[in-house]
């Protein structure tokens, strides 16, 4: 006599059934909810020294999937850092700038250069597993 366990697919079939009916739904919800959890672990993960990177943090919904993403232009400079360069004055003569709230000019500066702070990337490794926790309680509470 052989012992046997039956495996059906039915409860399988059951389930991708009910992500047919309700899919668009389910993707809607997935996208706003994803979307969120996102957007406030970028914030909190952002360098804030005006509050202005952090603000620029956007959501750009393209069909079936968003980006998000800081918009202020020296983002990926903040993200992925710089060389060391000089700076020099693009419409005037000399370089303006406080130090230790004495005004300071000059004709040109030695930027040290900056390692970056990837607080992007710092996002997404914290957020997978949380998205990955947000689609299987969205699939099977429904």
């Amino acid at each position: 006599m052989a012992l046997t366990i039956d495996v059906k697919t039915q409860a399988f079939y059951g389930l991708v059934e009910k992500l047919r009916k309700k899919g668009k739904k389910l993707e809607q919800e997935y996208l706003q909810k994803a979307s969120r959890i996102v957007v406030e672990e970028m914030r909190r993960q952002a360098p804030r020294k005006t509050g202005r990177l952090q603000k620029s943090i956007r959501v750009f919904r393209f069909g079936n999937s968003v980006k998000i993403l800081p918009t202020v232009s020296y983002a990926v400079f903040v993200e992925k850092g710089v060389k060391p360069h000089e700076i020099k004055p693009k419409k005037a003569k000399v370089l303006r700038f406080e130090v230790g709230g004495e005004e300071v000019f000059a004709r040109r500066v030695s930027h040290p250069g900056f390692s970056g702070t990837f607080f992007v990337r710092k996002t997404g490794e914290i957020i997978r597993p949380r998205l990955r926790e947000l689609l299987l309680k969205l699939v099977y509470e429904r």
